[in-house]
């Protein structure tokens, strides 16, 4: 069995700045895709009132 040293993956304080760019494009991707809780809402408020024939414009 293999024990991992500190010393097996190199300096654990430097991080790689290409990495970093990924990680947070990532999650900028992540939060502009991802519906807010107040939208939400909304969007099940508005399901639930076409699924019982309610109309949510009148003409």
């Amino acid at each position: 069995m293999h024990r991992f040293h500190p010393g097996d993956y190199g300096d654990a304080n430097y991080v790689d700045a290409e990495f970093v760019n990924i990680l947070v494009a990532a999650a900028r991707y992540l939060a502009a895709h991802s519906p807010s809780m107040r939208s939400q809402g909304r969007t099940f408020q508005i399901g639930n009132q076409l699924h019982h024939g309610k109309h949510l414009f009148e003409e």
